[in-house]
């Protein structure tokens, strides 16, 4: 083994590009961050998508109260919570 297969294996252990050294994990990292900040930038009033779903009417009708309580909809709070799980990229 010569110098630049014993650099390759080190680069590999430590999970950097085995020909580059750079760092795989970072850069996956800034990809999502870039990705992540792309989707979120598209937001706008443009409605493209839909989503239709069964729910168990108690449920929603207490959601909706809520809501309505808070001087919103029950569209209005499933929106923000998609684009804050999108943000944080964690889930409630």
């Amino acid at each position: 083994m010569d110098g630049n297969d014993a650099l390759r294996q080190i680069r590999i252990a430590t999970g950097r590009d085995p020909e580059t050294g750079l760092d795989l994990k970072a850069d996956k990292v800034r990809a999502d961050q870039d990705r992540i900040t792309e989707i979120l930038a598209s937001l706008s009033d443009s409605q493209n998508g839909r989503i239709n779903f069964r729910i168990n009417s108690v449920i929603k009708a207490e959601f909706e109260r809520l809501c309505s309580v808070r001087k919103s909809t029950l569209s209005r709070e499933l929106k923000r919570f998609m684009v804050e799980s999108i943000r944080k990229q964690m889930l409630l």
